[in-house]
């Protein structure tokens, strides 16, 4: 059995931030139990670091006796930490240079002023009947994990090859992950 490298043992972490009819967690349980399933998912809050967002609302249909939830959940990527820097060195340009300590204040800086904003990668709206909920979400955990998670899954087991210098691994994995046309399924690129 081959070694896990740290790439590919790292768990993704994905937040949940659903709104459901007063009292119900069913929405959101079905979903954190399906991305828990996934076996290299942690669920956490919104308020903690995570990988990924999936937001959305879920309504019952008709009110009063909920025969089926009517939801439109979004997956999002937020702005990278790293991606500060980049911003950074275009900001200050050829201005000058900046002390290690004047660097690292404005890095903090802009990644606070811009945690809260996201790269939206798909929007699903859909209508569940209760019998079926757990159907619904199975596909559309899915989607999440064939059309983003397993990409990203590819990616670290490519740079993990490329680390170790295994070049013809790491080009195969890369073919693999950008060969164009790229498939209908694919939510993050």
């Amino acid at each position: 059995m081959a070694a896990t490298t740290p790439l590919q043992s790292q768990q993704f972490r994905i937040a949940l931030n659903i709104t459901e009819p007063e009292g119900s967690t069913t929405i959101t349980s079905q979903l954190g139990a399906a991305l828990r399933g996934l076996g290299d998912v942690t669920v956490v809050t919104d308020d903690e670091a995570h990988d990924f967002l999936l937001t959305g609302v879920a309504i019952c249909s008709p009110r009063v006796t909920c025969d089926a939830y009517a939801v439109a959940l979004q997956f999002a990527q937020p702005f990278p930490e790293p991606a500060g820097g980049i911003v950074l060195s275009k900001l200050v340009g050829q201005a000058g240079t900046l002390s290690p300590a004047q660097d690292s204040v404005l890095k903090a800086t802009l990644h606070e002023q811009t945690k809260s904003y996201y790269k939206r990668l798909q929007l699903w709206v859909a209508t569940w009947p209760r019998a079926s909920i757990s159907t619904g979400v199975s596909q559309l955990i899915s989607d999440i994990d064939q059309g983003c998670l397993e990409r990203q899954r590819i990616f670290r087991r490519m740079t993990e090859a490329y680390v170790r210098r295994d070049t013809v691994t790491g080009n195969a994995l890369s073919g693999k992950l950008y060969k164009r046309p790229l498939p209908d399924n694919v939510i993050c690129v």
